[in-house]
Parts: structure tokens; C-alpha cells; sequence
């Protein structure tokens, strides 16, 4: 309720459906929703494999009006399959914000992601590329969340990354305080790319294997197509 993406749209009457894997959270997610007739709640845990099912499983169209995705792990994946049958016309997907572009990330996929210090969801580039595939665009970025919109809905306000993230986050000015956890990957904004991926191998040693970093598009493309064949 406080950190919602999508309440105020159940508040407006909205039908809705909240999928939550904890089971605690799950609780709360049905406490909240059960004061509204057309919200319903599935404990249910978010994957490439069952989401579509899922969804027509609670009957939603597939031109749906709004999309929220924060996993904190595989939103990549759920967001890639969800986009490849249905059409939503908003989509608001949280990114790994401290990975600027043209850098890719990508966290691999892992049904049993747990989620760790700065190591979580995709890039905003990555996100971009994405955005491409299924022709979307990125229309802004607040802080952390993008907002995204097919390319027929959204003419003439698609933003590229680089501009969407220097306005969205890098150069708002409370953003060193909003995000103070941040500050141990601040040096990434003055690096090369090559220079960045290296500070991100680094970083992330504990996780090796365990993620897609490219410095361009064509790159990831050729890491992604190798792991699907192997």
C-alpha cells in the first residue's frame, strides 16, 4: 500500500491480480485485496515457464491496461515472456538502477533466486534492448522504476536509455541521499565501459556465472544465444 505501484489503481475501481510467492506477504497482499470486488491474489511464484498460463488462468486480456513487475531477480525472464503474448499498455518494471548504460546486466535466470547487496534484476540498457524485441519504448525513469509502453501507444515520447537514466536518476539532485547503499558502486559513473565491466566482474566475483554483462548490444545478444544453445 505504501510502495505500490498500483494501488491508487484498485482504489479507482480497477479489476486486478497480485501474484506474491511468500507466503507472508501473500497474506497481506489478500488482506489488502480483499476489500476490493475485482482484485484477486494468487500465491503463486512468478517464472518464464507459467505466467501467461497464469494470467489467462484469472482471465486477463491480453491487451491489459497495466503491468507492474518488481521480483527483485527474474524480472527479465517473467517480463520477456509476458510481452511475448500479451500487450499491456503501460509496463512499470523496477531495474537494477546502479548499472548505467551502455553497460548490460543481466541476472540469469534461477527459479531459487535469492535476492543479495546490489545484485539483483537487469539494466537499464539490457532493458532497452528488450524494449526493442517486443517493440516497446522507454517513455521515463523514476529513480528505479521505467516506465514502459508499446510503440504504437507511446509515438513520439520513447526516450533512449542513456537520456532516461542521467534525468531519471543519475542527475537528481537528492539522489545520493535517497540511495545512499549506493554510493560503494558511485565509481561506475566514471569509468569506460570496458573499465566497467571489469569493476562489475569484481564486484560481483561471489556470483560469477551467474549473470549476462556485455558493454553493447550486439554482445549480450551473442551471450544470450549461446546460453540458450547450450
Amino acid at each position: 500500500m505504501r510502495w505500490s505501484n498500483s494501488y491508487a489503481l484498485l482504489l479507482a475501481g480497477w479489476k486486478a491480480l497480485g501474484v506474491e510467492a511468500d507466503p507472508q506477504k501473500f497474506a497481506l497482499l489478500s488482506k489488502v485485496y480483499g476489500k476490493f470486488p475485482d482484485a484477486h491474489a494468487s500465491n503463486s511464484l512468478a517464472s518464464p515457464d507459467n505466467i501467461c498460463g497464469l494470467l489467462r488462468d484469472f482471465a486477463i486480456e491480453k491487451n491489459f491496461g497495466v503491468l507492474c513487475v518488481d521480483i527483485d531477480g527474474n524480472d527479465y525472464w517473467v517480463l520477456d515472456a509476458i510481452l511475448t503474448k500479451f500487450r499491456p499498455g503501460l509496463v512499470v518494471t523496477e531495474i537494477n538502477e546502479n548499472i548505467p548504460p551502455p553497460l548490460r546486466f543481466v541476472v540469469k535466470f534461477d527459479p531459487d533466486f535469492q535476492l543479495r547487496y546490489h545484485f539483483y534484476g537487469y539494466s537499464i540498457a539490457a532493458l532497452e534492448d528488450l524494449c526493442e524485441q517486443h517493440d516497446y519504448g522507454i517513455l521515463e525513469l523514476e529513480y528505479n522504476n521505467a516506465f514502459l509502453a508499446p510503440r504504437e501507444l507511446g509515438a513520439g515520447q520513447f526516450r533512449d536509455a542513456e537520456s532516461a537514466y542521467r534525468e531519471g536518476y543519475l542527475d537528481r539532485p537528492e539522489r545520493k541521499e535517497r540511495f545512499a547503499s549506493n554510493l560503494d558502486m558511485e565509481l561506475l559513473h566514471s569509468l569506460s565501459p570496458e573499465e566497467g565491466i571489469e569493476f562489475l566482474r569484481e564486484f560481483y566475483a561471489s556470483d560469477e556465472g551467474n549473470y549476462y554483462l556485455a558493454a553493447d548490444k550486439d554482445s549480450l545478444e551473442e551471450l544470450l544465444t549461446v546460453s540458450s544453445h547450450s
